[in-house]
């Protein structure tokens, strides 16, 4: 029997909890479903604000980090910060 899209939705949210931020096709190949349905999920699951999307990748909510919700192994305290240069 299949998987339903929210029981797939709470094991990529859990993922993403337990690792703090996990790329779109790690993501797909973990939860056994291709790169477009992983991103989809991911998609509807930002746009709930469940999680924070980047191109390629997802990360836990900021706000769920700084508010002490995030689930084990997540970041703790410090800021990350990224840039990209030509």
């Amino acid at each position: 029997m299949r998987e339903s899209a929210a029981e797939r939705h709470d094991r990529l949210l859990g993922l993403v909890r337990e690792r703090g931020s996990a790329r779109v096709s790690d993501l797909a190949s973990l939860l056994g479903v291709s790169a477009v349905t992983a991103r989809r999920d991911v998609e509807e699951l930002a746009g709930r604000g469940l999680l924070d999307r980047v191109h390629g990748s997802v990360s836990w909510p900021q706000e769920a980090r700084a508010g002490g919700a995030a689930g084990p192994g997540s970041p703790r305290g410090g800021l990350v910060l990224g840039m990209l240069a030509p």
